[in-house]
């Protein structure tokens, strides 16, 4: 039987953000997504094949009883530097 997700496409995805306009930005600025609606601390949008929505977390909190708690930050370890000259060799652009 094939998966559910390899027949069935995402056409719609929400993001809770704590900064609608940040984010607002981020998605039209960057990304290039088409600005649809606007409404106080929501805002949604179109892109190809998809539509976006982004919520405050706190606004969806408030109307919808949705948990406003937050999940810890990720942690991010710096990359280390090879101390091989082997392995960083293996990195360089192969000579043709």
């Amino acid at each position: 039987m094939t998966a559910f997700a390899q027949t069935n496409p995402i056409t719609d995805i929400c993001f809770l953000v704590e900064d609608i306009d940040k984010a607002s930005a981020f998605y039209v600025e960057r990304l290039g997504f088409k600005p649809r609606r606007r409404a106080p601390r929501f805002a949604d949008f179109k892109g190809a094949g998809v539509t976006l929505a982004l919520w405050e977390i706190e606004h969806i909190a408030e109307n919808t009883g949705v948990s406003s708690r937050r999940a810890p930050p990720v942690r991010t370890r710096p990359a280390r530097p090879s101390s091989s000259p082997r392995q960083s060799r293996s990195m360089l652009p192969m000579r043709s």
